[in-house]
């Protein structure tokens, strides 16, 4: 990664928080728009790590909270790319984080248990993949759109190519009419294997994926795993619930593991993480109920 410094041409502090506050509040802006060009557009690198692009949003937080970067799902589009690309039914948001991450869990959690009334409530800890953010359509049961989260408004067309993809199915096991949200990924098995038969070198398996999704030639599309986190358009009582009927229309699912209690979840977390291993760890509040419906649109 390029060093925050350098960008900005300041001195190198080896801090990256203690960087960002360096900057004044249009520098901050700047950054973030060119990470998230970065970030976002498959023929580029990123240019700020994980930690290094929270830190740079938490702070602009601070200084400004009602900046719409932070509300912003990937960078806009120019008005010849918003030909080639389609709306979504539903805005596809992103999720926030806890302050510190994982480590800032445990307040919010004790927030939501005051909140609740509780001393302690049951969640649903699911892992969150790093992958590209897809959206597919279903009418009937058939599939007939699949698109890219994109700028989380307009995202491109990947029909084409997502039929091809596993874990996606073409025909749903009942006629519903829904979007399926989730993350098409490249596996680390099969990005190895092809780095194998290619005479380039290849970057890595977030940037290769998403060059797959919108080739022309599909090529390599039948590598792509699609793992579903979310449906919408059929009213379900629990996260419990979602994951089980995503399951049952033949999708495959992100990981997930049933926490009774804040001090189970360490454990549950752990488990999940080691049957994917190019994952991050994403936990979300759920009543834990009603996990043996049978499907319907108000189940």
């Amino acid at each position: 990664m390029t060093s925050i410094s350098s960008m900005i041409g300041q001195p190198h502090d080896s801090d990256p928080g203690t960087e960002f506050g360096q900057l004044s509040l249009d520098q901050l802006r700047r950054l973030i728009d060119k990470a998230d060009a970065a970030y976002y557009r498959t023929d580029l690198q990123p240019i700020l790590t994980d930690e290094q692009y929270d830190s740079a949003r938490a702070i602009l937080r601070a200084m400004a909270p009602e900046d719409p970067r932070l509300a912003r799902v990937g960078v806009p589009y120019s008005e010849a790319e918003l030909r080639t690309k389609v709306p979504h039914n539903i805005p596809m948001g992103s999720l926030d984080n806890t302050d510190n991450g994982i480590v800032g869990f445990p307040d919010w959690y004790d927030s939501m248990a005051e909140k609740l009334g509780v001393e302690s409530f049951p969640f649903l800890a699911s892992l969150k993949i790093d992958g590209a953010s897809i959206c597919a359509t279903y009418e009937d049961g058939k599939l007939t759109r699949v698109a890219t989260r994109g700028n989380g408004e307009v995202g491109e067309d990947i029909t084409v190519n997502a039929v091809n993809f596993r874990g996606l199915p073409t025909v749903l096991s009942k006629p519903l009419s829904c979007d399926v949200r989730g993350e098409a990924v490249l596996y680390k098995a099969d990005f190895k294997a092809m780095e194998a038969e290619s005479a380039e070198e290849l970057s890595n398996p977030r940037n290769v994926g998403n060059g797959i999704l919108g080739r022309d030639s599909g090529k390599d599309s039948d590598k792509i795993q699609f793992l579903a986190f979310n449906i919408e358009g059929v009213q379900l009582v629990s996260e419990v619930r979602k994951f089980q009927v995503m399951t049952e229309l033949g999708f495959a699912t992100t990981p997930i593991c049933i926490c009774i209690s804040l001090s189970s979840s360490s454990r549950c977390t752990a488990r999940s993480r080691r049957s994917v291993t190019t994952c991050r760890s994403r936990l979300m509040a759920s009543w834990w109920s009603s996990i043996r419906q049978p499907i319907n649109r108000n189940s």
